[in-house]
């Protein structure tokens, strides 16, 4: 086990700061990005009554009896990724290794249940509610959850834009069109020893295929990141409070820059906490995703300023949607 840690950075030199600091601040989330592929960001502006409240949406909503959940079940087909997915549902191991030429992984057991939205104005994937008799508050709220995580989400392209050098607005219109995804996720309570065989686990390695990853978790613990300079070595995760947002890099912009952004494993597993229990059972776990995406039209070729230097790796000329379909698929 890897004894380093991911870096933890301050949104609001940005947000807040003079010319000077919001350069420092990218160049120093660029670093981080290149190193490790993940970092933690605090004041990143979505106000921590939010935060505990789409936890407690969250919690409300999984608490329910499967009956009610039902009614805002996901289809059985990959798309629209939208809706309420029970434990089992999605495979996240059919996309194990994908961005390092594996295509025939091992499958593995995903012990979790999910929740998906997208934009309320997305005219081609439309949101599956439960209903309002059930969860009054619910879609207004993980609605607005929704709309102030783009606002984020954007924040973070622009300060990639600006700490590699690229024409301000060359990410975020691509991104503009908001096709992204909400998801919360609850790990239901599990004895340490299922997860032992190789056969289960809380979600096993995977790689993100958007741009960025916004990600809020419990304390719970589990969450580990492959280190880029030790493959098989994975780095725990853990956050201090709720109101930490840790970031990771995906496909789409491992694509984009040629490599010079990674998407990079990461998976949920038994905490370090219990790492040397043969037995017990692991408190259930609840975690908050926002998955930036490009617009779907958008293509996911190599951007021409990644390609002057050295060939393009990602030379197909595939659109967001067909990427994001094609992975989906390999996961339901």
């Amino acid at each position: 086990m890897a004894s380093t840690t991911i870096p933890t950075l301050d949104f609001a030199r940005f947000r807040e700061g003079s010319a000077l600091e919001r350069q420092t601040f990218s160049e120093q989330l660029l670093a981080g990005f290149v190193r490790y592929g993940f970092v933690k960001v605090v004041n990143h502006g979505i106000e921590d009554h939010m935060i505990q409240g789409i936890f407690d949406q969250s919690k409300e909503f999984f608490e329910m009896p499967e009956r009610l959940k039902l009614k805002a079940e996901h289809p059985p087909r990959p798309d629209p990724h939208r809706g309420w997915s029970r434990v089992g549902k999605e495979k996240l191991a059919g996309i194990t290794g994908f961005q390092k030429g594996v295509r025939n992984p091992k499958i593995v057991d995903d012990a979790k249940e999910s929740f998906d939205i997208g934009s309320n104005q997305d005219p081609l994937f439309p949101n599956i509610w439960p209903d309002e008799e059930d969860l009054p508050v619910f879609k207004d709220f993980t609605s607005s959850y929704f709309e102030q995580c783009h606002e984020v989400h954007m924040g973070i392209l622009r300060c990639i834009e600006l700490a590699l050098h690229l024409t301000e607005g060359r990410l975020e219109s691509l991104c503009c069109a908001n096709h992204t995804e909400l998801r919360l996720t609850h790990y239901p309570e599990i004895d340490v020893g299922s997860l032992r065989g190789g056969k289960r686990n809380r979600i096993t390695e995977h790689t993100d295929f958007g741009t960025i990853t916004l990600l809020w978790q419990d304390s719970t613990g589990g969450l580990e990141v492959e280190d880029p300079l030790a493959p098989g070595v994975y780095i725990p995760v853990e956050t201090k409070h709720k109101s930490e947002m840790v970031v990771n890099i995906g496909d789409t912009l491992q694509r984009w820059t040629n490599d010079t952004l990674c998407s990079v494993n990461h998976r949920v597993t038994i905490p370090v906490s219990m790492r040397d229990h043969d037995r017990g059972m692991l408190p259930a776990r609840t975690s908050i995703a926002f998955f930036g995406k490009a617009n779907r039209d958008a293509s996911l070729r190599c951007l021409s300023e990644f390609s002057r230097d050295r060939p393009p790796r990602f030379d197909e000329d595939v659109t967001a949607l067909e990427y994001n379909q094609r992975m989906v698929e390999k996961t339901y």
